[in-house]
């Protein structure tokens, strides 16, 4: 008998139980500790070289570390919802200024000077299309881009009403920007389609890291929807 169970004494020692199995089972019962709750002053776990902690006490220590991570993770939540609620409240202050407007030519240079003032732009540009079938003899040639290679190619840039940004080609940052086209690091072109009315909005910036193609644009195709709509009213 004494040698029977010294047999099965040592096959167990040969094939102790699979970890998988007990870490299964583990999860399965949660309530396991709670039952055998003397274990947890039994059970110790390496900690560092030379020390050991309980398994109570290595729960505790990975709650905290939770925890850290969770407020890191809450304080970076909240900062990205008091930016989002200042650019709210800028873009509403534009679309106030945009929609109160009695003149198209006043309009646009109220427009580019607040962009200017509350996003602390060094460049913006807005360019609407005059063509033959879409003549815009309100607006000063300032204004306007007359060239039909031009109107294709920044419909080419722009082929939804969806912002483009990033940075552009050379030849782009000229068509757009003009002569201070090489100052510019990344921009945001802002499709402006309303009926008869299209054109742009140019946002530049010497900071290459500023815009990039990945950031969210959705704040800035309401503006333009926001814009293109009020300035089909001023020049109809």
């Amino acid at each position: 008998m004494v040698h029977n169970q010294q047999n099965i004494v040592t096959a167990q020692e040969d094939n102790p139980p699979d970890e998988d199995r007990i870490a299964e089972y583990l999860q399965q019962h949660p309530d396991f500790f709670i039952r055998h709750s003397q274990l947890l002053t039994d059970l110790v776990i390496p900690h560092g070289r030379d020390s050991v902690v309980s398994l109570v006490e290595r729960q505790i220590s990975l709650l905290r570390e939770k925890n850290t991570i969770l407020e890191k993770q809450q304080g970076k939540l909240r900062e990205i919802a008091l930016l989002n609620g200042r650019v709210q409240e800028r873009m509403h202050r534009i679309a106030l200024q945009t929609l109160a407007a009695t003149d198209i030519n006043q309009g646009i240079k109220e427009l580019i000077a607040s962009l200017i003032r509350e996003f602390d732009l060094a460049y913006v540009r807005l360019r609407l299309f005059d063509d033959a079938a879409q003549p815009l003899d309100k607006i000063k040639p300032a204004f306007r881009i007359t060239s039909q290679s031009a109107h294709t190619a920044i419909n080419e840039l722009t082929p939804t009403s969806k912002p483009v940004c990033g940075q552009l080609s050379t030849s782009q940052q000229k068509l757009i920007f003009g002569k201070r086209g090489a100052s510019i690091g990344s921009s945001v072109i802002i499709p402006l389609r309303k009926d008869m009315l299209q054109g742009i909005i140019a946002l530049g910036t010497a900071d290459k890291n500023r815009f990039t193609r990945s950031m969210d644009t959705l704040y800035l195709q309401r503006l333009g929807e926001v814009v293109a709509a009020s300035f089909v009213r001023l020049i109809t």
